[in-house]
């Protein structure tokens, strides 16, 4: 737990020095057990948070997706965000739409 708050800090830090701006998508590899000690083959385990904040991204505790979303859905969300064409390859993930206000218009994070 201590360093999910060193993260958490480093996080807070790094949105309070970024250019407006800027998105940012911060998520883990894997998920955990609701006791947070093991991240193997407990059904809680595969599921996986992300945090998102960014101008076209509204301040919420969470925000409903009206479908089941996998990590291969945030490569697509962020080449949503960086005006890149989709990623037509099997297998490849959905943008996760329901994070933005209006879809976002050009690179906002490649300074």
């Amino acid at each position: 737990l201590r360093a999910l708050r060193q993260a958490d800090d480093l996080v807070g830090r790094l949105v309070a020095i970024a250019d407006p701006d800027t998105t940012f998508v911060v998520t883990t590899d894997h998920g955990r057990e609701a006791e947070f000690r093991h991240h193997h083959a407990k059904p809680e385990a595969g599921r996986v948070w992300a945090v998102a904040a960014g101008p076209a991204i509204p301040s919420a505790t969470n925000v409903a997706s009206p479908e089941p979303r996998h990590l291969a859905d945030i490569a697509p969300t962020i080449r949503v965000v960086l005006g890149l064409p989709p990623d037509d390859a099997p297998g490849a993930g959905k943008p996760m739409t329901e994070l933005f206000t209006s879809p976002p218009s050009g690179p906002t994070a490649t300074r």
